[in-house]
């Protein structure tokens, strides 16, 4: 991997505490992967395999409203984000599914590289812990707007005579 690929990594904040070191054996074992616009890259309820982290481009992360059958959007992801970790932390299915915004190139990084990253490197744990608490608040946020708007939509108002 080319040394400004490194710099990029060490820019991520997943990354901000790993060693050098660590970060080259990391470098090595990510593979860059390119998509065209509009692309599916995770579908919500798939096993998680892998995690992405956005080298350049545009992603959105939407969960699927079952009763209405539309998309709850749940962020925006640009280049520096990652996504993909929550279902390798818990081991459960992937939770929302993400698409393509814009052309994007991603480093892919699978589940044993991931493990052995988080085994090895403590710091990431915490790290992860901020993030993904971060993730959740916005999540929270995002929940509740969807409920006042759709109670304000279809709950009756006024007085009755």
């Amino acid at each position: 991997m080319y040394k400004t690929s490194l710099e990029q990594l060490k820019n991520i904040p997943l990354f901000s505490f790993v060693s050098d070191e660590d970060l080259e054996l990391i470098a090595e074992k990510l593979e860059l992967r390119s998509f065209p616009a509009n692309t599916q890259l995770i579908e919500e309820g798939d096993p998680g395999d892998c995690l992405y982290l956005i080298k350049t481009g545009r992603v959105k992360v939407f969960a699927k409203h079952e009763d209405l059958k539309q998309e709850i959007i749940l962020s925006y992801l640009d280049a520096g984000d990652h996504f993909g970790e929550m279902s390798l932390i818990s081991g459960e299915p992937r939770s929302a599914s993400v698409v393509s915004v814009t052309d994007i190139e991603v480093w892919e990084l699978s589940r044993s590289v991931f493990d052995s990253l988080i085994m090895n490197n403590p710091n990431i744990t915490l790290t992860l812990t901020h993030l993904l608490t971060q993730r959740l608040k916005e999540a929270n946020i995002a929940r509740k707007e969807s409920e006042e708007y759709y109670e304000k939509k279809f709950m009756p108002h006024g007085n009755l005579s």
